[in-house]
């Protein structure tokens, strides 16, 4: 790991959720930065997959982030940041779509692959195999509703709980078990 992310990550560690929400609220600028910077790519990967529009998922982040800060002083305490701020961007997407700005939601849970310091021939082996793969997961993923991608989604790439995820979707903890369930059972299937 280098220096500079074992850095970040130290500093990341030292302050605590509940202080930096509440610094937020406060109005104190180094809180609203470093929750902008510590969150962004999460939330900017989960509004993209979302949206299937990396600059929709741009322009709405920034729009959560104003109302955010706008609406600073009237926010509730929270526990956890990132749960928080998953299901404020969710709503600002459902808001999106009922504005009528888009007409149709999906979802694409597929990102980055894995780069090893290998031979050039078994590079190219190992990227027409992932290649192979990655056409046959999404297609897999396809098939399965867009809740089943959003729930795959958050409990897998993001690593949320149930309850995290139940909070985000607005679903109880045991449907939100149904759901994935039902999904990897689904994604079994077709493998």
């Amino acid at each position: 790991m280098s220096e500079q992310r074992k850095t970040s990550d130290q500093r990341k560690k030292k302050v605590n959720e509940p202080f930096l929400w509440e610094s937020f609220k406060k109005g104190q600028s180094w809180a609203f930065k470093r929750i902008y910077m510590d969150y962004y790519d999460a939330l900017f990967n989960y509004g993209s997959r979302m949206l299937h529009s990396e600059s929709e998922a741009k322009d709405l982040i920034q729009d959560l982030f104003i109302r955010l800060w706008t609406r600073r002083r009237s926010l509730p305490g929270i526990r956890n940041l990132k749960g928080y701020l998953f299901t404020a961007l969710r709503s600002v997407i459902i808001d999106y779509f009922r504005a009528g700005s888009r007409q149709v939601v999906d979802s694409d849970f597929l990102s980055g692959h894995t780069n090893f310091n290998i031979s050039a021939e078994q590079e190219i082996i190992d990227r027409e195999t992932t290649k192979e793969t990655e056409t046959f997961l999404l297609q897999s993923l396809d098939s399965l509703s867009n809740r089943e991608k959003e729930a795959i989604y958050l409990r897998y790439y993001q690593n949320l709980d149930h309850k995290e995820i139940g909070r985000i979707m607005g679903l109880r903890y045991q449907s939100v078990r149904n759901l994935i369930h039902k999904a990897l059972r689904s994604l079994r299937e077709k493998m």
